[in-house]
């Protein structure tokens, strides 16, 4: 397992897209802090916490792309140039292989989470401060977002040592967080309910009806439940803001939910691939 993992991680220090994510998330960091500066002179109380809520993914499932993106082309490349075959015949132990691609995956994903997330704490906090944040608060809402990656790494490097391509497991971790994104914007809909527009003609203006969301109790309670244990429902509901600390406990542990399956399914499926 230790020589695995030095080769990997050997590999990680070399791999040049790495570094692109890297620069690419460090970028949208910068920004993210002076997209919120502008707005510093229409709402006073905009602060490098607003900033931290960003870094989760902005609601468009950003980190998701790019952890998709950046595992899929390592371990891909594994694959197209046989070196993964070659570590499985010489005796490297499948579940061991696997489990060095989780660890490093996971290792670099951490990191372009957090290439955002430096450069808010620093410029973020100098020039907007943490409006009142406590630093509780702040570290918690973190490593929220941390596990968050983390489970979407989880994901892709199960999706990606199972498919054994690099296009096939690139085109499954973008187009399957869009979807699943496009799904958690639907359902959030549904369950806030309708608002319906209806004309009144003795004031002369509109007025609304609310429509509560019409499927049964258990079904709702079902659908929130998925929304927050889906790596792309946390990264919107904590674009949300306004999560209390029990809430980002929940949501991290339902992200080490996906790190374990991972680490435990996808090792014990691994070893049935077929690496003719």
């Amino acid at each position: 397992m230790g020589k695995l993992l030095r080769a990997d991680l050997f590999r990680a220090r070399r791999f040049k897209v790495f570094y692109l994510l890297l620069a690419v998330n460090a970028m949208v960091g910068l920004f993210s802090v002076f997209n919120q500066l502008t707005w510093r002179s229409i709402e006073p109380s905009v602060s490098a916490y607003e900033v931290l809520l960003d870094g989760f993914g902005g609601g468009i499932a950003f980190l998701g792309i790019l952890n998709a993106v950046l595992v899929s082309i390592f371990i891909g490349h594994e694959y197209a140039c046989g070196a993964m075959r070659n570590k499985v015949m010489t005796g490297g132990g499948r579940s061991k292989i696997y489990l060095s691609k989780l660890a490093v995956s996971s290792a670099m994903c951490a990191a372009v989470y957090l290439a955002f997330h430096v450069v808010n704490l620093v410029l973020g906090s100098a020039l907007l401060g943490w409006g009142g944040h406590a630093f509780s608060e702040i570290a918690l809402a973190l490593l929220a977002g941390l596990c968050m990656s983390l489970a979407y790494c989880a994901v892709f490097t199960g999706i990606a040592m199972l498919s054994k391509n690099t296009v096939i497991s690139l085109l499954i971790g973008i187009l399957g967080t869009l979807i699943v994104l496009f799904a958690v914007m639907y359902l959030m809909s549904a369950l806030e309910g309708t608002y319906i527009i209806a004309d009144t003609a003795e004031e002369g203006a509109d007025a609304g009806i609310w429509i509560p969301c019409p499927w049964p109790a258990w079904v709702q309670s079902f659908v929130r439940g998925l929304l927050r244990l889906l790596p792309t429902g946390q990264s919107v509901l904590l674009t949300m803001g306004g999560i209390s600390a029990a809430g980002m406990g929940g949501y991290i542990g339902l992200s080490c939910i996906w790190i374990v399956l991972s680490a435990v399914g996808g090792s014990l499926l691994y070893r049935k691939i077929d690496m003719k």
